[in-house]
């Protein structure tokens, strides 16, 4: 009988495609479906029916609608990125984003569209800005920013200064500056000559003179000197007369129905794989008796099994002794005890493999510019750019003695290390003091003898040896001296950059100062 009617509705599929809407193509399409629905993420097709893209729905702001391409919200992404990836877009909508210059031209081709941006600083004060136009060219016209129309706002006007600029990102400059604004201001956007908004900047976590206009900034608001805690930039249709509406749909005809034949394919493809799950749910069935039972036995012989088995693993050398043969990867040790479960990288390769990898840079997408409480904590993923934080890898070297190991890469391919024989840090009464010392190979040099002895800093507490805050000046968090020569968690720059002196992710004695490497690690070990 199910058989029966997949079958019929499958023969059916293209009468009851005609019934249903298209595919939405923004925010817009998909709350004129559904007024009902709340703010959240959802599902669009930009540029057609393969095309399938995240992102965040505003349903709530001046009757809601909006499309949310760019969104900045607690600093837990890096935007500090190449043209690339703003072009095809990162982040995930649940969280900070950018949608993809690609995806906004398609946006705004078929539809006129108003801009809207929320902000707020860390004080709790919110504002605005609104503009009646917003548009950008295709790529072949370098994605030129096409705004006007300011209306209202408590924010001010920040973007007619951009208006009619390319887009610009360090490795693609098209400003209109001698220099190049997105290296100076470490960030990416339609700047001029350089910029009066720079949402795309530093999350810098409030007021802070520092380095002037760099920072997620919008300056008729705040001033060139404050960080703003969020900020979003939204689109929407302008809502048109009848008329207009009629002579936009006979233009869109042909395009529409293109999109109708691919939906016919979809809805197909989508009936066929509800007839395979049909077909297999009495297997299912059968194999969840056979896990249930397993289950229960398994539960019933708790205590016998957990009495042969080993204690809870410490670190990554436990893992490694406990079952030798394990391949590098995400683990999950016990630093602290039973309730500190926490998911670490292993490397079990390196020189006999055995390591806890407490810092990890890869890629560039983690933002490593965090407050102490980030830093006391940990952040990241293990399985990609992460922090293991300080009170983990204080209790990790209470215990035995650790050497170290830092692995490092450039953006050539070329590859070094430095190796020192013991490793330890204070506890927070101490202000997690590093302990660091016999330097004994790698290529990299000796990076980390001027940071021992040292406190660990960060911008919101610094513990530094000089009168200024080092984490501020070179955008980072360290156990800064005077101030570094190894910067490891500085703002990931993607190489030879000296446009701001030994501002970036460093190991001076391999390096120098004016190069950010593509990656680096920090990593531990008991000493045998």
């Amino acid at each position: 009988m199910k058989l029966v009617s997949v079958t019929v509705l499958f023969l059916l599929a293209p009468q009851l495609i005609s019934s249903q809407l298209l595919l939405p193509l923004d925010c817009s399409d998909i709350y004129n479906n559904d007024s009902s629905l709340s703010s959240g993420v959802y599902t669009i097709y930009p540029i057609g029916s393969t095309s399938a893209v995240q992102v965040y729905c505003d349903m709530d702001s001046e009757g809601g609608r909006w499309t949310v391409f760019q969104r900045r919200i607690d600093g837990s992404v890096n935007f500090y990125r190449p043209w690339d990836h703003y072009k095809m877009g990162f982040g995930t909508a649940a969280g900070e984003y950018w949608l993809g210059l690609e995806n906004l031209f398609h946006l705004t081709l078929r539809k006129k569209n108003e801009l809207l941006v929320d902000m707020e600083d860390f004080s709790g004060n919110k504002a605005f800005a609104r503009y009646t136009s917003f548009t950008i060219d295709p790529e072949s016209f370098g994605y030129s920013l096409h705004v006007s129309g300011f209306i209202d706002g408590e924010a001010g006007d920040s973007l007619s200064n951009h208006n009619g600029q390319k887009f610009s990102t360090f490795d693609k400059d098209q400003d209109s500056s001698t220099s190049n604004c997105a290296k100076k201001f470490l960030g990416a956007f339609w700047y001029y000559n350089c910029h009066s908004a720079n949402p795309n900047g530093v999350y810098r976590w409030g007021a802070d003179g520092t380095i002037l206009g760099v920072g997620v900034e919008w300056s008729r608001w705040k001033g060139n000197n404050y960080s703003l805690k969020s900020i979003s930039m939204k689109i929407r249709p302008v809502q048109l007369s009848d008329r207009e509406q009629q002579t936009r749909a006979r233009a869109t005809t042909s395009d529409n129905e293109d999109k109708q034949t691919l939906l016919d394919k979809a809805q197909r493809n989508q009936k066929i794989d509800i007839l395979r799950s049909r077909a297999s749910s009495a297997t299912f069935s059968r194999n969840l008796t056979m896990k249930l039972v397993s289950v229960t036995v398994l539960f019933l012989l708790a205590p016998q099994l957990i009495s042969s088995q080993l204690v809870l693993p410490r670190d990554c050398s436990e893992i490694h002794n406990n079952t030798n043969g394990l391949s590098s990867g995400v683990y999950t040790i016990y630093p602290i005890g039973s309730t500190s479960a926490v998911q670490v990288y292993c490397d079990m390769d390196s020189e006999g493999g055995r390591w806890t990898v407490f810092q990890r840079r890869m890629d560039g997408s983690v933002n490593f510019y965090r407050p102490w409480d980030h830093y006391k904590f940990g952040f990241g993923t293990a399985a990609g750019e992460y922090w293991l934080g300080l009170e983990n890898l204080f209790h990790l070297t209470l215990r035995r003695r650790y050497e170290l190991r830092v692995d490092m890469e450039d953006f050539s391919g070329n590859k070094t290390f430095a190796r020192y024989n013991a490793f330890a840090i204070d506890s927070e009464t101490g202000g997690y003091c590093l302990h660091v010392s016999g330097y004994v190979v790698g290529g990299a040099g000796d990076s980390l003898e001027f940071h021992d002895g040292q406190k660990f800093s960060t911008f919101d507490k610094d513990q530094d040896a000089v009168e200024y805050s080092c984490a501020k000046l070179f955008l980072g968090a360290f156990w800064y001296n005077n101030c570094h020569s190894a910067n490891p968690n500085g703002v990931y720059r993607w190489g030879a950059d000296g446009t701001i002196y030994a501002l970036g992710v460093e190991w001076s004695t391999w390096k120098g100062q004016n190069y950010s490497l593509k990656s680096i690690s920090m990593k531990i070990r008991p000493v045998q």
